[in-house]
């Protein structure tokens, strides 16, 4: 790429502090990854295999539905972070509690929604032998609702700098999420990935 041949690329001019968090800040990012996409894996491993294909198809239904309402979500947060950059801190503490209210009643419309139509869409789509337990459909749903109310709050926690104090909790959080769903799905079948 010729527009990058004189262009050098160095970390000698950060310092320890700046390396140090962006280490925090891709240690959370690992986090993310790690708890959000852990569950194929462990669905394969400990239940089985056409336990995961059935999930897969429910699992790329709400990974759909949660792309679409995230874009939409995502278009107001621009204007939001300025407006943090230039209020008080009691303006941005109301904002933070409406707009955590505005993702909550979403999240509850596309949840409550998708556990009413969930089966019956897979049905008609793939046949009744591919419809997941009521449960199983619940957590999945619960899931898909704490995913979306979460994105404020971490929006907030990122934009705030909250990351570089705390680093141990993304370290203790992979290893709950991994040996909790390990050992629920031993105990419960697909529904205890979930829990």
């Amino acid at each position: 790429l010729p527009y990058l041949i004189n262009v050098k690329l160095s970390f000698k001019n950060l310092n320890k502090k700046e390396l140090l968090d962006m280490a925090k800040l891709s240690l959370h990012s690992m986090s993310d990854i790690v708890v959000l996409n852990s569950d194929n894996l462990i669905v394969s491993s400990t239940v089985s295999f056409n336990s995961l294909a059935i999930y897969s198809n429910f699992r790329m239904i709400t990974t759909n539905v949660q792309n679409l309402v995230m874009q939409v979500l995502f278009s107001i947060k621009d204007p939001i972070r300025k407006i943090m950059c230039t209020s008080s801190q009691d303006e941005v503490d109301k904002l933070q509690y409406l707009i955590l209210n505005i993702y909550c009643i979403i999240a509850n419309f596309v949840c409550i929604s998708l556990i009413v139509m969930l089966n019956p869409f897979v049905g008609i789509w793939l046949g009744d032998s591919y419809i997941l337990d009521n449960a199983t459909i619940i957590l999945i749903n619960f899931c898909l609702f704490l995913t979306i109310i979460g994105y404020p709050i971490l929006d907030a926690y990122y934009f705030e700098e909250c990351y570089k104090t705390d680093y141990r909790t993304p370290i203790v959080e992979i290893l709950i999420n991994i040996f909790a769903s390990i050992g629920f799905a031993y105990l419960l079948g697909l529904p205890g990935v979930f829990v």
